[in-house]
């Protein structure tokens, strides 16, 4: 370890952005997003998804959970995890061909674990804790997935404590690790790396700090932080919080509908919205998809269809060209290998008619000269 160095400045108001994906919905208004609130339901969002399940060739990797995804261009490079044992290969899925390749590194490459953090700046993939079945690792590694070198950054200033299950998010250059646990405690704090001096800071936070957690989700939005859910030892968390990068500032979101408690589930930025899937509620494993409206800091409920996967926890996923990837995780008996994609889809003209027709019940006369398609789509809902 190198001498210690000054706190790092938080990222300036003006200071660089990481680049973000196009909006899924174009509206930054609530009024053609949302669409109406069924009681003891997140209100309904007029936004349609739709799962597949690509046929892959090559070798996938094998089953596992507690593992990272990490998208740089088209491809999605797995790294670790847990599948029987502690795991250190690298395996990269190319989403333009669907095709898996376990592929051969050169340098100082992480050691076995799972329960570890994972961060994309520029064309590096920081990796970030863990654990490996006996000790709750602190070291960090970066690949350089051109060369597929990987290295060992001589970091200076206040280095994060051994963990597992915390979370990491690029803003720009930096790296922000959020939470975690140890085996002795959980913990809220907030880390900083640099990747430009590769110096690690402790955030000196302000507002009110969350309370202590671990398997949350924890995602980028432009120079915000979204965190949602996690576990404090007793309860599966279903509180909303903001974190301010350029500024440290914890703020939460006005109470409101939300996704109920989870644990371990996976969470994705697409331009300023956010969508969860899946993770466990202390009871089972889910397989529901939510979104946050960061524009209006509402939780909505998406129509999803498709080939959707089976409930889940400690999966992990990426976004690649618009499109949510999947991969891994454990159902509760299986530790699974399969690839899904969650993608913006447009609705049949059916579904609009649907549409319209619900949110102008009172302009609707006799229903039964509507076509049966339609029909049929109105008594189901």
């Amino acid at each position: 370890m190198g001498s210690c160095h000054s706190t790092p400045q938080l990222l300036p108001r003006n200071g660089t952005k990481t680049a973000l994906l196009k909006e899924v919905a174009s509206s930054n208004s609530p009024s053609p997003l949302v669409r109406r609130k069924r009681k003891g339901k997140l209100p309904e969002a007029n936004v349609y998804l739709e799962w597949t399940k690509p046929e892959v060739s090559g070798t996938p990797p094998s089953g596992r959970y507690a593992h990272t995804v990490s998208a740089i261009g088209h491809k999605i490079f797995v790294f670790g995890g847990y599948a029987g044992n502690y795991d250190d290969t690298l395996h990269i899925f190319d989403t333009k061909t669907n095709t898996w390749e376990q592929v051969n590194t050169t340098g100082q490459a992480p050691t076995k674990r799972a329960f570890h953090g994972a961060a994309v700046v520029g064309k590096n993939i920081y990796i970030f804790g863990g654990y490996n079945g006996v000790f709750n690792l602190n070291d960090i590694f970066m690949l350089d997935t051109e060369t597929l070198i990987w290295s060992c950054p001589r970091v200076r200033g206040s280095v994060p404590s051994g963990r597992f299950e915390h979370n990491m998010t690029a803003v720009g250059e930096y790296i922000f690790l959020f939470g975690g646990g140890n085996h002795q405690t959980w913990l809220n704090d907030v880390y900083i790396f640099d990747t430009r001096t590769d110096t690690w800071a402790l955030v000196p936070v302000s507002g009110s700090p969350p309370q202590k957690r671990c398997a949350h989700c924890w995602a980028t939005v432009q120079n915000k932080i979204v965190l949602y859910g996690g576990y404090d030892g007793k309860v599966r968390l279903q509180d909303t919080r903001m974190f301010e990068a350029d500024s440290g500032t914890w703020s939460s979101i006005p109470k409101s509908p939300s996704p109920s408690g989870r644990a371990a589930h996976v969470a994705c930025s697409v331009g300023t919205n956010v969508f969860i899937y899946g993770g466990y509620d202390g009871k089972k494993k889910l397989s529901d998809v939510n979104m946050l409206h960061t524009d209006t800091m509402e939780w909505l409920q998406p129509h999803v269809s498709g080939n959707a996967p089976s409930g889940r926890s400690y999966h992990a996923g990426c976004v690649v060209n618009n499109k949510m990837y999947i991969f891994g995780g454990y159902d509760g008996t299986n530790r699974s290998n399969d690839v899904y994609v969650l993608e913006h889809t447009v609705p049949s003209l059916a579904r609009l008619c649907v549409m319209v027709i619900k949110n102008n019940k009172n302009k609707v006369g006799n229903i039964n000269i509507l076509p049966k398609e339609v029909k049929d789509m109105l008594t189901d809902e």
